[in-house]
């Protein structure tokens, strides 16, 4: 297994931990018991907002240097267990989408990614990410991402490494 691919394994574990790390004990540290048996604690579709914000940042993770931008604070116990040493945000953009709702926007390498809101309840919102190299389907992934909460998704080669795109609904 080549050293990149050994690396995008890693970026989709590291996704899945920083998605779902700590999800109920912030849960309960906020005042909300955490998930017990036969209860539910999801809030009913009509109490939740009507639109979802999604910021996504691009993300070139690379061996070329060892910066890690400061925008990426919070993310940094995540990504100090991968094997790259600097990571540089790229671009970073905001998306307000309605269950359905898709966004599709440019990134490095001429790439273009889309973002659909698949659906939310009170604790998390399922997303599609799909990217492209012209009509070439390169990411096609579903992720659910705890409410206020981030989750990595790793994306291909990009100048020397690869590029991330972090990822968090707020709603």
């Amino acid at each position: 297994m080549s050293p990149i691919r050994r690396a995008l394994k890693s970026l989709l574990l590291v996704g899945l931990a920083v998605g779902l790390a700590g999800a109920s004990s912030e849960a309960y540290a906020q005042g909300r018991p955490p998930p017990t048996g036969g209860s539910s604690l999801v809030a009913p579709t009509a109490s939740l907002p009507a639109k979802v914000s999604i910021d996504t940042m691009v993300v070139h993770a690379t061996n070329a240097h060892s910066q890690v931008d400061s925008r990426l604070a919070s993310m940094l116990p995540h990504l100090q267990h991968l094997s790259y040493t600097g990571y540089s945000v790229l671009d970073s953009r905001r998306d307000e989408l309605s269950p359905g709702g898709e966004a599709s926007f440019t990134v490095a390498g001429d790439r273009r990614v889309t973002v659909q809101l698949i659906e939310r309840d009170g604790t998390q919102a399922r997303i599609r990410v799909g990217m492209y190299s012209g009509s070439r389907r390169l990411l096609d992934t579903t992720v659910s991402i705890h409410r206020n909460k981030s989750f990595i998704v790793a994306g291909p080669e990009y100048e020397g490494g690869v590029l991330m795109l972090p990822m968090t609904a707020r709603y």
